[in-house]
């Protein structure tokens, strides 16, 4: 019963999908509307107008008050992409990393991001589970809905409060006049070292396979416009054998799966925007926290998301925009009886409500003067009937046997915040500065501003930014350590870049980032407390480039990140003894390769390519002294090719057709931080099959 809810609106997205696929006059009216981002020049793309930076006030790219990527469908398709997971592998500051339950996080510019410190946003709504703000990436976010991810590798909490201290990331879903009518793709991948050296059966080493439906389109008169997007899958994270620190081995295909459920519904009318997301994530994990466990546990994650935004425009150039939003979770859901067997604790149900209320006003002040002030009131309420918020006090509170019901199994936190921005434009600059004050009810205040200097004249562009984030403890952070602060961080950032022909772009950026009193997870022996405690500092200074070409149906994207720790960590569990160069986890170097070219009308041959390069470790094992043994991994080098045909016998059809990881290279997922976790593997080599319809 607990669930009727969810499983109605999810009947009712569908039902309202259909009932938009059956209107034509939808599809009449906005074919054209539709941008085909495959056929744009790469000036066109450079100068495509993003908000990520701002939020309010769209600027290019070259331009925007931020370090700025923007992935467009066309190259996330032609990768082979399927998931948010792959997307983000096309960056080069970008890698990848565990933690534990086989759950696989991002970190950027060679800093961990799994514990709160990348926001990703899916058509505003944020993904990010609110019980420790990390964000799960394997098998969600299919590229089939994407239009475009907008990346900002940098801070971005002026705008986007306590969970962006690090990069947002921004996902854009096809809009109605994007869809204009439906879509529906299938996939499916095979991967091949499980059945040809371990034993699995095919039905065991699938890696990923869905089904995907997108359906909307705008109505005569175009005030009224609605999208509906359904996901349904099944995945596994690998077919390779997992070794726990103790040497205890299994092998994760069928023990470590990636179950998606997600709907979403987008309705604009006029100047009122309507967002809805419905997601079940099932998992299972087999690692736990440290041991292996006899047999998988099942892990889920519920989210219901609602926004609900009217932009108004009492006069010209100014406008106001209420929003509210409501979210409920129940995340790392582990309910299974066979979970109560173990010491650790895995048997777990928490829940958490999220009410958030806001107005932004945006002023065109005159023709080169833009501002916007904000003000955000959100609500957070948590509830652990099992285990409670009082570890020091009581223990299995609540329905657990051997509840003690005098544990507090609520908290409640009040977060209010103004921020704002000012963007001037002149002919040699364009000056950006803005700022943001929070206070919470329980960690106190918070204030970071950041300035940007920017400006493109014809071919050339530079950026030279400053800026402060931080990072708000979560809400598990604060009810096991209730003294836990913000950390913050400050970044300078130097960005140039040219357009040396009409087909061919390079920009180069360095920045220097240092994270002081970080939040880092800590676990007391003696008294069997844990929580986050605030250290001294860390951070990371480097370099990234990239050079893009786009020529008719040929692109390339070639990126290149190096970071380094230049003597700012003074965090024992992130450092890599004897090593001061390079940061638990994480390669120093990164090249990334995205791009392909047209053989003949409606068909490509596309590749996309990753090299983790230089210094790379990870712990792997405990020796016979307690002691855990770091260990040296070679590069790693990830390979994957496609052929995709368009138009296949029909105008719409679709079909791709290739391989992942062609070298069968090992992929290893490494703890970031010493914790007593062995690294996971990826998957093998997989071959993978795609195929779909989207009207033209």
């Amino acid at each position: 019963m607990r669930y009727t809810l969810i499983k109605e609106s999810f009947a009712a997205l569908l039902l309202a999908g259909a009932a938009l696929a059956a209107q034509p006059a939808f599809a009449q009216e906005s074919a054209g509307e539709a941008t085909d981002i495959a056929d744009m020049s790469l000036e066109s793309l450079l100068d495509m107008e993003t908000s990520v930076a701002t939020r309010t006030k769209g600027t290019t790219v070259r331009e925007a008050p931020g370090i700025v990527t923007v992935l467009t469908r066309e190259e996330i398709l032609r990768s082979g992409a399927r998931d948010l997971l792959d997307v983000l592998r096309l960056m080069p500051s970008m890698q990848f990393g565990t933690d534990a339950y086989s759950v696989i996080y991002a970190g950027v510019r060679g800093l961990w991001g799994g514990d709160g410190k990348i926001l990703v946003l899916l058509d505003g709504h944020a993904m990010n589970e609110l019980l420790y703000f990390g964000t799960p990436l394997a098998n969600r976010i299919p590229v089939d809905w994407i239009e475009r991810v907008e990346i900002i590798r940098g801070p971005g909490s002026v705008i986007y409060g306590g969970s962006a201290e690090l990069a947002v990331v921004n996902v854009i879903t096809r809009s109605a006049a994007d869809v204009h009518g439906v879509g529906v793709t299938g996939h499916y991948s095979q991967m091949l070292d499980g059945v040809a050296n371990h034993g699995q059966s095919l039905g065991d080493t699938y890696g990923m396979r869905y089904l995907s439906l997108s359906t909307g389109g705008v109505a005569p008169g175009g005030e009224l416009s609605a999208v509906v997007n359904v996901f349904a899958g099944e995945g596994n994270v690998s077919d390779r054998d997992y070794t726990d620190v103790y040497g205890s081995t299994f092998n994760m295909a069928g023990n470590a799966a990636t179950d998606p459920l997600t709907a979403s519904l987008r309705l604009g009318y006029k100047g009122l925007d309507l967002g809805v997301l419905l997601e079940r994530y099932h998992t299972t994990m087999r690692d736990g926290y440290y041991q292996n466990l006899e047999s998988p546990l099942p892990v889920d994650f519920y989210t219901s998301s609602l926004r609900l935004a009217y932009t108004a425009e009492p006069a010209e150039g100014f406008k106001l925009t209420p929003r509210v939003a409501w979210t409920y979770q129940r995340p790392w859901v582990t309910v299974d009886p066979d979970a109560l067997q173990y010491e650790d604790p895995y048997y777990w149900d928490p829940s958490m409500n999220r009410l958030t209320g806001g107005l932004e006003a945006t002023w065109d002040a005159t023709s080169w003067l833009n501002l916007m002030l904000g003000a955000e009131y959100t609500y957070d309420h948590v509830t652990d009937d099992i285990y409670g918020f009082a570890p020091d006090l009581c223990e299995n509170p609540g329905k657990h046997p051997g509840a003690d019901p005098d544990c507090r199994t609520e908290l409640a936190f009040h977060n209010g915040a103004v921020y704002g921005q000012g963007l001037a434009v002149t002919d040699f600059v364009d000056i950006s500065a803005g700022a943001r004050f929070e206070y919470n009810s329980q960690f106190g205040p918070s204030f970071v501003p950041r300035g940007a200097l920017t400006k493109a004249f014809g071919p050339f562009h530079y950026k030279a930014l400053a800026a402060q984030a931080f990072r708000a403890p979560s809400t598990l952070n604060l009810a096991y350590s209730p003294d836990a602060k913000p950390e913050k961080t400050s970044t300078f950032e130097l960005e140039l870049g040219y357009r040396l022909t009409d087909f061919l772009f390079v920009v180069a950026n360095g920045f220097y980032t240092m994270v002081d009193g970080p939040l880092v997870y800590y676990y007391d022996d003696e008294t069997n407390l844990e929580g986050d405690r605030n250290y001294s500092k860390t951070g990371t200074a480097g370099v990234e480039a990239e050079l893009r070409f786009k020529l008719r149906g040929h692109f390339a994207n070639l990126g290149y990140a190096y970071y380094n720790p230049a003597g700012q960590n003074d965090i024992e569990t992130y450092a890599v003894p004897g090593h001061g160069n390079v940061l638990l986890g994480f390669a120093q170097h990164k090249v990334a390769l995205n791009g392909g070219v047209q053989i003949v009308d409606n068909l490509t041959f596309n590749v996309s390519t990753s090299l983790l390069l230089g210094d790379r470790y990870g712990y792997t094992r405990i020796d016979e002294n307690d002691e855990m043994v770091l260990k040296k991994f070679d590069p790693e080098v990830t390979v994957n090719a496609n052929f995709m045909y368009r138009n296949l016998f029909a105008d719409g059809v679709f079909v791709q057709v290739g391989a992942r990881n062609l070298t069968n290279g090992e992929i290893w997922y490494i703890q970031p931080y010493n914790n007593g976790h062995a690294p996971i593997p990826g998957p093998s080599a997989e071959v993978f099959l795609k195929a779909g319809y989207e009207t033209p």
